[in-house]
């Protein structure tokens, strides 16, 4: 179980971290300025929403596997990932904003 745990935290801080290094490059390549990077980030990217699918199965029993939330857990987490980067900053702005 602990081991299961770190796995999970791993994959949300990856997540974390390459969320905002795929858009970086994604709005370059929309700008034509395209890079391998691109490709390297996002395979990273869909490595951890994998590893934090499984380790939410491992530790929960769900999504089953062939079940219809286990299909769709890489498609939003691919859609939440470019929220990501987003909400970081709405969240400095709110911060920053009450002191």
């Amino acid at each position: 179980m602990v081991l299961n745990l770190f796995f999970l935290v791993l994959g949300l801080v990856g997540w974390y971290f390459f969320s905002f290094r795929v858009l970086r490059y994604m709005v370059d390549a929309s700008e034509g300025r395209w890079k391998w990077e691109l490709a390297l980030y996002l395979l990273l990217l869909c490595a951890t929403i994998f590893l934090i699918k499984f380790a939410i199965y491992a530790l929960t029993g769900y999504p089953a596997p062939g079940s219809w939330a286990s299909r769709l857990f890489l498609g939003f987490g691919l859609v939440c990932s470019y929220l990501v980067p987003f909400a970081n900053e709405y969240i400095k702005h709110f911060f920053k904003r009450k002191k």
